[in-house]
């Protein structure tokens, strides 16, 4: 038993409202984008507008909704929604994706941020290449009535008479990956942990600024697991239950075209609530910040530290870690200085010209 025709009707109102949502979000990323350049001119920043990108392709295809399944499942409106829905939803976990392992590159496996820029362009493309292994098979493989494409009850996308095939196409891949960024968001929290430990004993103003900056990043690392969870959490338990029992629930329904249409909101809300923390860790985005490295702050907080010295050890390399894993993690590259910037740090004397601790 399907759902009855004010149900549908119920369904496509919702889908469009979350829709439009989304691309309310998505306009207000352009907006930043066009006030605050200096917030997207790092990596973290422009992976944010690659994020943006997909969520407005996703938008306008939701939007649609089954106008294009009244057009006729054949039709070239329902095939192209189907395929637009399909690679940018794809493209928008492969992004978040990229944005966890660079987290735990550069806090983990203390990376270069130099490195991760000449690989910017070729990872931001394989986001939105890959998918289409996925989207393909969505034309190629037969069913009974032709291709899988068909009426899903919310829009045109791997219809009914293939729901196996969207639990291997599409929410397969889609928790693979979410388990793959916890694990990433795991590491990165180890590794600041990590960090914090080693450099917390050398003054109390560098250990408030560590502690800082892990909150921040850890905030931060929540509110994107969060934000998946609430966008995928019940697209996918009603796809599940629909799979199981074959007998639709129109809670579920309502549920799924509430929060799958809603990435772009989503995620600009998650951009926001990033700027907020960095407001509030005391980054205005212009001048010299509490960590900057013309900053005096800087100067004083670091003084007391040595890449050679065997109390820390040489593999800290104090000298850039803090700040670019921050740029990495939480958009922090052109607020907190230059992350090309090289620090020296020197054990304090005292009058004699001994050193003390």
């Amino acid at each position: 038993m399907g759902y009855t025709p004010e149900q549908k009707e119920a369904v496509t109102i919702v889908t469009k409202v979350s829709a439009s949502m989304s691309l309310l979000g998505v306009g207000g990323i352009v907006y930043f984008y066009f006030t605050k350049p200096k917030w997207f001119s790092n990596s973290m920043g422009r992976l944010v507008l690659a994020l943006a990108f997909a969520d407005f392709v996703d938008g306008i295809s939701k939007f649609v909704g089954r106008w294009a399944i009244e057009a006729g499942t054949n039709s070239f409106w329902c095939q192209a929604q189907a395929s637009a829905i399909q690679t940018a939803t794809l493209a928008n976990i492969c992004v978040n994706l990229v944005i966890a392992l660079n987290m735990l590159y550069i806090v983990f496996f203390s990376g270069s941020v130099k490195t991760l820029q000449r690989s910017e362009a070729a990872l931001i493309a394989l986001c939105f290449v890959v998918p289409f292994a996925f989207t393909v098979p969505m034309f190629a493989t037969p069913t009974s009535v032709g291709n899988m494409i068909g009426d899903s009850d919310f829009w045109c996308w791997i219809g009914s008479q293939s729901a196996i095939y969207q639990i291997w196409l599409f929410y397969f891949e889609l928790w693979f990956v979410f388990s793959i960024q916890i694990l990433a968001y795991f590491f990165t929290w180890y590794g600041l942990r990590r960090l914090q430990g080693k450099i917390s004993s050398a003054t109390n103003a560098t250990a408030r600024s560590s502690h800082k900056y892990n909150t921040i990043m850890v905030k931060r690392m929540m509110a994107y697991s969060i934000a998946f969870m609430i966008s995928w959490g019940p697209p996918t338990v009603n796809r599940m239950n629909n799979l199981a029992t074959g007998q639709p629930i129109f809670a579920l329904a309502v549920a799924q075209s509430t929060f799958s249409p809603l990435h772009g909101f989503i995620n600009f809300c998650v951009f926001v609530y990033t700027r907020k923390l960095l407001k509030s860790g005391g980054s205005s985005g212009s001048g010299p910040s509490v960590m900057s490295p013309t900053s005096p702050t800087s100067r004083s907080a670091i003084s007391g530290f040595s890449p050679t010295s065997t109390e820390y050890g040489s593999s800290i390399q104090l000298q850039q870690k803090l700040p670019v894993a921050l740029e990495s993690g939480a958009q922090l590259g052109s607020d907190y200085g230059s992350k090309d910037a090289q620090f020296t740090f020197t054990k304090p004397t005292d009058s004699s010209g001994g050193h003390h601790w």
